[in-house]
């Protein structure tokens, strides 16, 4: 799953005309679909969701132990929507880019600084790069830290946040919904082929030499998923393979170029996966 089940729920429900409790719907779930558990969240979500979603529930925890009389909503989805316009389907163009004066995140967060205005600090976790010292070495590493701050400042930074949050949301839901698009009207003899990238992995063997220790060949791994149409008369079934390419190189546009061609030749000769006539790689 690519967020909570409290999540997931809530988009069934603006999705589906069946109406079930979240009780039920936890019951329902398919075996095949995990959860999201908390080293996922650490490795698998962006940067931004996870400080927002961090930063949420510190306000919440901070205004029930300060008696604040406001409600807090913790769920990026529902904060991403309240700094838009109302909408059904999409918002609007001007709410996107933040040229529109009529949206609810100045109200949202007018609300909640009238509460918890100079009421002291605040502590909260947050993920960010942190330069770390090994003997006269020193690196940066990604790390969660617990910061404490003035709730003005707070604010401040929250307010920042949020208002990235949202344009941040619509882009992904938009390029995932533009790619359900394109597969499920995928021409014949055409591909897709989507790709991503994991730099600077440390191999390490079984049993090493001591001098292997300090000559470590980084690597980067290039995860590819493959997208193409079988034909069955007037039908046809969507295939898609995973593939992995590894190498000892830095990723720049020359290694990406390389590994998506071996794929392609591995898929389309070694493999027999693709038809040698194929026209269009996506």
């Amino acid at each position: 799953m690519r967020c909570n089940l409290e999540e997931a729920h809530e988009k069934f429900c603006l999705e589906s005309e069946v109406s079930v409790g979240f009780i039920s719907f936890t019951k329902l779930r398919p075996p095949q679909v995990r959860k999201v558990g908390e080293t996922d969240r650490k490795t698998c979500l962006c940067q931004m969701c996870c400080n927002v979603k961090l930063k949420s529930e510190a306000l919440q925890k901070y205004a029930k132990s300060h008696n604040c009389n406001i409600a807090i909503e913790v769920s990026n989805t529902k904060l991403a929507r309240l700094t838009f316009c109302a909408y059904e389907t999409w918002p609007g163009s001007q709410c996107v880019a933040r040229n529109c004066a009529s949206c609810g995140l100045n109200i949202y967060l007018h609300n909640i600084k009238s509460q918890v205005n100079e009421r002291g600090a605040i502590e909260f976790f947050k993920w960010g790069r942190k330069k770390i010292q090994k003997g006269d070495k020193s690196k940066m590493v990604t790390t969660c830290e617990k910061y404490d701050m003035a709730i003005d400042q707070f604010m401040e930074d929250y307010a920042s946040d949020l208002n990235e949050l949202g344009p941040h949301l619509f882009r992904a839901d938009w390029q995932h919904k533009q790619q359900q698009a394109l597969l499920a009207n995928l021409p014949d003899k055409e591909v897709v082929l989507c790709m991503d990238f994991a730099n600077s992995y440390q191999c390490i063997y079984a049993a090493e030499t001591q001098n292997a220790f300090f000559d470590q060949v980084p690597v980067t791994i290039h995860p590819m998923m493959l997208y193409y149409k079988i034909n069955h008369g007037e039908a046809s079934t969507l295939v898609k393979h995973t593939i992995i390419g590894i190498t000892n190189q830095e990723k720049d546009a020359y290694s990406v170029k390389i590994v998506e061609g071996r794929a392609l030749a591995r898929a389309r000769e070694g493999l027999k996966l693709l038809p040698t006539d194929t026209m269009r790689v996506h």
